[in-house]
């Protein structure tokens, strides 16, 4: 109080009153000026009392409250008293009241200027109220604002968040000028509604002499989205281009939209390069790396990005383990997909969220864990399920044909009055792959009664900057003739590679030529005929599709990869697709696989490197290479793992191995006992995928014979490369070992904790039969310095 007297004793000159106001840095301070306005009658006048309630409604105080309790003691508000609590409420969490102040300025007979339309657009955009929107509209109009190209810019803005792109582009059109910033309005409209292909237009046509607008790096953002939407790979190449030439490389959000562009477009390499080119990565860049190896199928390489992430000290976010996540399901990795989930939640006290679940449950559903995921659903989640969870494990259904458990998730999507026509497509999947033709004519009228649509299979293509578009029996692309004949000319020559259709693919109830010319004209076929026809041999056909692709399309992408010396890259809804030598980067549950790796430890540098080493109840183990595993592999290093569920570790199928298992597959993780555990996570993640070739006793007996066949720990001392503790040359550890066994082996090391390269695992790789080593198609990572040490044991 002893502030407060001399203020109100103190008498205020008019040109006194505004400087004091501005001065004013605290609430009570604040208020002691208004006591003395309102005192010497100071307040009455416009310009003063306009002043004092910019203090209170904006920025630092923006005390909204006290603010409308100002305004009610003006006796005639200005239009500047209006905006400024017009703009005041924009920028709160009550935007709507921004509005009602904008209709009580009108009420009021003050029209607003471009400042009240500016300000109570951007509430409108907050609220998303499109009737709102265009009654401001309707007044810009009415008091001649049409001029002013901000203004409609922001108008434009609030149609394009409302999803009504026709009234932007009106607007736009409108305009008696254009700058970059509405260029860039409308070409956000165009990406907001879809009309990704006509925002790619957009950046040449405002550079045109017509229109002479430059873009800038906000644009460059919108292009790399829309280039990464479409997988228009050149194009997004040549805004790369064009960002380098114009300075905008080094800004973070530039080089973090470029990798998740690359990904996007499934060119890997190049946005690993970006990647690392960026000097300050900060947890956007790690994420977009992570979710798109993820996405592309190099689900370990994510695992290893994320663990780089730590070792840099970048905390991960929410995005981070949704990409984490995703990459587990994605390769079958249900027990790190668990320590991962476990992680997020324990040791950085995340909370999931629906995405986090979602991971969760494609991983369980892919690993045909279906029972342990809708218990998870229902009883285990700390939210409530949406939609997006139930179509998840609807997926999983479908995989897996459990009909049981698809009929009860679709009542369950029904109950939330969520169900959409996919929905109803999967479980149509579902009845027809089990051959309940009745229940999918029901589903089928009941689709009919409900006026339900699918949404049709489109499939797009960059080739020379141009996006072209398929869909399914389609008859608008100008080349339709060549490319039915090519695709026609393509069917006869998967059928001599061994192609048949898959029938299942097909949900309507029809002979099988019925079914397999169906089939044949599905949007991504048409693409991959397009491809062929209209790029020289050998070149790489990258396809983007809305949806799914369906089994049989897979199979056809895989043939034609291996007839026609293809690489063939689809995307489709979820994830990438590279078919290659008639190989998929992705097999969800397949059996097929090109080679193995059979994985010899040093267990000196386990027990050195790891936290914990137990010996298995026999005592520790002799000083040898023991067996880790027998490893399925593709010749792309992608791989199967936990292929079939229903193929439980058995050790009375393997009871008259047990003593040579043993000798020459100790395990030494802790707990070791004597060693079934270590066995049963070797089968059910490895060996389940190699049940075509190998049952479980064969696959075990197989690995035990190839250790008969070599002895690495006698190449390595007979070349004078002792487990010492010395150090040796990586390159004479591998020749000690090709020359023993005439190949070329994989290295890995373990780091210790001075950073030393330890000699840990030896990688051989065998072929399809488990019989014979061969060169290895491709090397695991090894983490080897160029010196390694030899650990004693």
């Amino acid at each position: 109080m002893s502030l407060a007297r001399p203020l109100l004793q103190f008498s205020l000159s008019l040109s006194d009153c505004i400087p004091l106001i501005k001065s004013c840095s605290s609430k009570p301070h604040l208020i002691q000026i208004h006591a003395l306005l309102l005192r010497t009658a100071r307040f009455q006048d416009s310009s003063v009392s306009a002043a004092f309630l910019s203090r209170a409604a904006l920025p630092p105080f923006h005390d909204l409250k006290y603010s409308q309790i100002v305004f009610k003691q003006i006796q005639k508000p200005s239009i500047v008293h209006y905006n400024t609590m017009i703009w005041a409420f924009s920028q709160s969490d009550s935007p709507k009241k921004a509005f009602d102040f904008y209709k009580l300025m009108r009420g009021n007979g003050i029209n607003g200027n471009p400042f009240s339309s500016s300000f109570v657009l951007k509430s409108c955009a907050k609220v998303s109220t499109l009737c709102g929107g265009k009654q401001v509209h309707c007044r810009i109009l009415q008091d001649g604002q049409q001029s002013d190209s901000l203004l409609l810019t922001s108008l434009m803005d609030l149609y394009a968040l409302c999803g009504d792109a026709g009234d932007a582009c009106r607007v736009f059109d409108e305009m008696s000028s254009r700058d970059t910033v509405a260029w860039n309005v409308l070409i956000s409209c165009y990406t907001r509604n879809r009309r990704t292909k006509d925002a790619l237009g957009l950046f040449d046509l405002m550079q045109s002499p017509e229109y002479g607008s430059k873009p800038d790096d906000v644009t460059c953002l919108f292009m790399l989205q829309a280039c990464a939407h479409l997988g228009a790979l050149e194009f997004g190449e040549r805004i790369h281009k064009y960002i380098e030439e114009h300075g905008y490389s080094d800004a973070l959000n530039i080089r973090n939209s470029l990798i998740t562009m690359y990904l996007k477009c499934g060119f890997v390499d190049k946005a690993y390069r970006v990647f690392c080119d960026t000097p300050r990565k900060n947890v956007i860049s790690w994420s977009a790396m992570i979710s798109g190896l993820a996405m592309n199928g190099y689900g370990q390489d994510a695992i290893e990005a994320f663990n780089e992430m730590q070792r840099v000290g970048v905390p991960p976010d929410g995005q981070t383990f949704t990409g984490l996540l995703s990459a587990c399901s994605h390769s079958g990795l249900v027990d790190e997909g668990f320590r991962f989930f476990d992680m997020m939640r324990l040791e950085y006290r995340l909370a999931p969220n629906v995405h986090h679940y979602g991971c969760m449950i494609d991983l369980m559903g892919r690993a045909g864990l279906l029972d342990q995921a809708y218990q998870l659903i229902t009883n285990d989640m700390e939210i409530k399920p949406d939609a997006t969870i139930w179509r998840t494990l609807l997926g999983a259904c479908k995989i897996h044909g459990h009909v049981q458990l698809g009929e009860r998730v679709t009542e369950h999507l029904i109950e939330l009055k969520a169900a959409q026509a996919g929905d109803y497509v999967l479980l149509l999947n579902i009845y027809s792959s089990a051959g309940n033709w009745e229940k999918v004519a029901e589903i089928r009228r009941l689709m009919k009664d409900k006026g339900i649509q699918t949404t049709p299979g489109c499939s797009t293509m960059e080739l020379n900057g141009t996006v072209h578009e398929f869909v399914m029996d389609d008859d608008s692309h100008p080349r339709k003739a060549e490319i039915y004949r090519m695709l026609d000319e393509i069917g006869s020559q998967l059928k001599i590679a061994g192609y048949i259709a898959h029938m299942d693919s097909e949900m309507h109830a029809m002979g099988s030529s019925e079914k397999e010319s169906t089939l044949s004209y599905h949007s991504e076929k048409l693409a991959i005929a397009f491809g062929i026809l209209a790029t020289p041999p050998g070149t790489t056909i990258r396809i983007a599709k809305n949806l799914r692709t369906c089994v049989d399309c897979h199979t056809f992408s895989k043939v034609v990869s291996s007839v026609y010396n293809r690489l063939v890259i689809i995307r489709d809804r979820s994830r990438f697709h590279h078919f290659s030598e008639g190989h998929c980067s992705f097999l969800s549950n397949a059996q097929d696989f090109d080679f193995f790796y059979f994985v010899l430890q040093w267990p000196g540098s386990y027990c050195d490197t790891k936290q914990s080493c137990c010996y298995p109840t026999s005592g520790k183990p002799a000083a040898d290479f023991g067996i880790h595993g027998l490893w399925p592999n593709y010749n792309d290093g992608s791989y199967p793992s936990n292929c079939d569920p229903d193929s439980p570790y058995d050790p009375s199928e393997i009871r008259d191995l047990i003593s040579r298992m043993r000798t020459n597959w100790p395990t030494l993780a802790c707990p070791s006992g004597d060693g079934n555990k270590f066995w049963e996570h070797e089968w059910e993640k490895h060996g389940t995928c190699s049940e075509s070739n190998l049952n479980q006793r064969a696959y075990f007996e197989a690995a035990l014979n190839l250790k008969n066949q070599v002895n690495i720990l006698q190449s390595l001392e007979n070349a004078g490369i002792q487990p010492d503790g010395g150090f040796y040359s990586l390159t004479s550890i591998k020749n000690a070992i090709r020359g023993a066994t005439g190949f070329t082996p994989g290295i890995e090391c373990n780091v210790d904790e001075s950073r030393n390269s330890q000699l840990y695992q030896v990688y051989l790789c065998v072929d399809t039969s488990a019989s014979q080593f061969i060169e290895c198609p491709v090397y695991p990572r090894g983490k080897c310095s160029s010196r390694v040490e030899f650990p004693t044991f």
